[in-house]
C-alpha cells in the first residue's frame, strides 16, 4: 500500500511509521497510541485516522478503529 518493497526501504521499527506521518497528524496519532497502550484497563480505544507518506511521496489515509 505504501510502496516499500523490503525492510531496507521500511525498517521493522516504530520510527519507520512515525517518521512517515503527516506533520499535522503525528502528535495526535502518537498520543492516541500511547494512551491506548498505557491504559491497563483496556478501555481506551485506538481510534485514529491519519495520513502517511508513501515511498513516491503521495499521501495514504489510514484508519484504525476498535470494534
Amino acid at each position: 500500500m505504501l510502496g516499500y518493497e523490503s525492510e531496507a526501504d521500511f525498517q521493522n521499527v516504530a520510527e519507520s511509521r512515525s517518521n512517515r506521518l503527516h506533520p499535522e497528524d503525528k502528535m495526535p496519532t502518537l498520543n492516541a497510541f500511547a494512551a491506548h497502550i498505557g491504559d491497563k484497563t483496556g478501555r481506551t480505544p485506538y481510534d485514529v485516522k491519519y495520513r502517511l507518506y508513501r515511498k513516491n511521496g503521495s499521501m495514504f489515509w489510514a484508519f484504525f478503529f476498535n470494534v
